[in-house]
């Protein structure tokens, strides 16, 4: 079986974190949510955004990327991972990449609340950045419509179609 790099893939609020974190435990792999590795190195996102800015960031996510290994990994991918040449190229070619899927009220009604920086700009702004992006993500071999699924529906669909149902532990 196809053991490259599982990635989810998705808008903020999407799934990605909850999903993988669902899925981390219950698999023998290396494991790398970006946002967490970029925070465990460099500190929060919010602060880099506000010092660095977001080309920084984008910078950032694409040198953590790159030290991922090829194969035998679950990734967590940032939302905005996908407009980074390289790693797009990485997960349209990716048979195990997921897009976590849902529409922008949905996602909205889960992250207007939190800290993220891109939030703070507010609705109108969150709206065209979905809009910007919802085009990439479309790429994506793997669809999971997470306004009907669950993050264990989404997280067994993720095991029971890539190597990881081979690698449950």
């Amino acid at each position: 079986m196809n053991r490259s790099n599982v990635f989810l893939v998705g808008f903020m609020g999407s799934g990605k974190t909850a999903v993988y974190k669902e899925i981390s435990p219950l698999v023998k792999s290396e494991n790398f949510d970006l946002d967490e590795e970029i925070i465990k190195k460099y500190g929060s996102i919010e602060t880099i955004f506000e010092k660095e800015g977001e080309g920084h960031f984008r910078a950032l996510e694409q040198k953590k990327f790159s030290s991922i290994p090829n194969k035998n990994c679950l990734v967590a991918l940032g939302g905005g991972s996908v407009e980074n040449d390289i790693i797009f190229e990485k997960i349209i070619n990716s048979s195990n990449a997921f897009y976590l899927m849902d529409n922008i009220e949905n996602l909205w009604d889960r992250i207007k609340d939190t800290d993220r920086p891109l939030v703070k700009k507010g609705k109108d702004d969150v709206i065209k950045l979905f809009n910007k992006r919802v085009s990439l993500y479309e790429k994506v071999l793997n669809k999971i419509d997470m306004s009907k699924t669950t993050i264990s529906e989404a997280s067994e669909i993720v095991i029971e179609s890539t190597w990881l149902k081979d690698a449950r532990i």
